[in-house]
C-alpha cells in the first residue's frame, strides 16, 4: 500500500492542483487583458479565440503523442522492474523521436498554414495569427507529456507534480506581469518558456533516473 501511495498521490495531486490552477488562469487571463488597454468586450473576444479556437488546433495533434505514451507507459514500467536498461532507452528514444518528429510537422503547418487555417476554419484572421504564434511551442508541447509519462513509468511522479507546478507558476506570472504590458502575446511567451523550462526539468530527471538504474 506504500508503494502504491507513493506513486497515487503525486499524480492525483497534479491532477487537482492543475485543474486548480488552470481555472485561476482562465479567471486572470481577461482581467490582465484589461490593464492591457483592451475594453472588457474585446478582452473576453481575444480569451474566446484563444481557447477556443486556436489553442484546440494546435493541441489536437496531441491525441497521437497521448496514445503513443499509453502504449508505451507499461513497456518502460515493465523494463524497469525487470531492470533492463536497454530496453528501457529503446522505449524511450523511440517515444521522444515519434513526439518530436510529429511536432516538427506541425509547427511548419501551423506556421506556414495558420492565417488559412484560421480564415478557413474560423474565418477568422486573428485565430490565424494565434495559431501560427502558438505553432513555435508544438514541438515542445507534444514532446513534453511524453517525458512525464516515461517520469511515470519510472516511478518518479513526484517529480512529474514539481515540474509541473514550476511550469504554471511560470504561465501565472506571465499573466499577472507580462500580459498587462504586452497583451495576449506575453502570454504565448510565458507558454513557450513554461515548455522549454519543464522540458529541461524533465530530461534532467530521466537522466539522473537512469543513471541510477545503472
Amino acid at each position: 500500500i506504500k508503494e502504491i501511495a507513493q506513486i497515487a498521490v503525486p499524480h492525483s495531486v497534479n491532477r487537482l492542483l492543475l485543474t486548480l490552477l488552470s481555472g485561476i488562469e482562465m479567471v486572470l487571463i481577461p482581467q490582465r487583458l484589461l490593464l492591457a488597454g483592451i475594453n472588457r468586450t474585446d478582452s473576453l473576444s481575444v480569451y474566446g479565440i484563444f481557447t477556443g479556437m486556436a489553442l484546440p488546433l494546435i493541441l489536437f495533434p496531441s491525441a497521437l503523442t497521448s496514445s503513443l505514451c499509453t502504449m508505451l507507459l507499461p513497456v518502460i514500467s515493465e523494463a524497469q522492474a525487470c531492470g533492463k536498461l536497454s530496453a528501457i532507452t529503446a522505449a524511450i528514444r523511440k517515444l521522444c523521436l515519434s513526439c518530436l518528429a510529429l511536432g516538427l510537422v506541425c509547427f511548419l503547418g501551423f506556421f506556414f498554414l495558420g492565417d488559412f487555417a484560421g480564415n478557413l476554419l474560423f474565418d477568422n484572421a486573428l485565430a490565424g495569427s494565434f495559431i501560427r504564434a502558438l505553432a513555435w511551442i508544438c514541438p515542445l508541447m507534444y514532446l513534453n507529456p511524453a517525458l512525464f509519462a516515461i517520469l511515470n513509468g519510472l516511478g518518479k511522479t513526484s517529480q512529474v507534480l514539481v515540474h509541473n507546478l514550476t511550469g504554471v507558476a511560470i504561465r501565472i506570472a506571465f499573466i499577472v506581469f507580462a500580459i498587462p504590458v504586452f497583451g495576449i502575446s506575453g502570454f504565448f511567451a510565458g507558454m513557450l518558456i513554461n515548455q522549454l523550462v519543464t522540458f529541461l526539468l524533465a530530461v534532467r530527471s530521466i537522466r539522473k533516473s537512469l543513471a541510477e538504474a545503472v
